[in-house]
């Protein structure tokens, strides 16, 4: 009896504290902003740098990008420009291609992508876009005026935060990238960080 005592003991112990390991299999997760080394890190380097180019009058261009490294595409940056007598239009924007892949926005009410800077933390307590993050729109239309929206237009490398989701682990990363006056986008490096296990 003593021993069947002694036994349970153990094995209670060993589920609650892990034996000197973490003890939840899914231990929270982030990844700074820039990072590009450590544990569990994915680093990936795009030489040369890929490029979104207006050509007048107009121009759509699709990149497509594996965020976890399965040789799947889950997500896509679009730029959708045109330029017509009285009217200018600049677009770029990152979508999901599928439920499990999130983009960090402005605010939960907002479709902006946020702009990160160097070494800003992303991990689960920001505000996630639903599907598709506005990075940069301008538009000069004759009968309306102008109207501009995202916080990416001429401001230098910034920090594109993502997620991929799945039952069993939550990947964070990030993407480096800069817009050049609503025509030029550079997708320069990213990376990714697997939770700790």
């Amino acid at each position: 009896m003593g021993c069947a005592r002694y036994i349970l003991f153990i094995a209670m112990y060993t589920v609650i504290c892990g034996c000197g390991k973490e003890p939840w299999p899914y231990a929270a997760n982030e990844i700074l902003a820039g990072e590009k080394e450590g544990k569990l890190l994915i680093y990936i380097d795009f030489i040369p740098d890929d490029s979104l180019v207006f050509i007048y009058p107009s121009t759509y261009l699709e990149r497509y990008l594996d965020l976890n490294g399965d040789l799947a595409d889950d997500a896509v940056f679009i730029m959708n420009s045109y330029i017509s007598p009285g009217n200018q239009y600049y677009s770029f924007s990152v979508k999901a291609l599928n439920s499990h892949c999130r983009f960090v926005v402005k605010t939960l009410t907002s479709s902006n992508a946020d702009a990160l800077i160097d070494g800003s933390k992303i991990a689960g307590n920001l505000a996630w876009s639903d599907s598709i993050a506005i990075l940069s729109q301008y538009s000069m239309m004759m009968q309306q005026g102008n109207h501009a929206s995202g916080v990416w237009n001429n401001a230098g490398d910034k920090y594109l935060g993502f997620r991929y989701a799945t039952n069993t682990d939550t990947i964070y990363g990030w993407i480096r990238a800069n817009i050049q006056n609503n025509a030029l986008m550079i997708i320069k490096d990213m990376a990714y960080k697997f939770p700790k296990r």
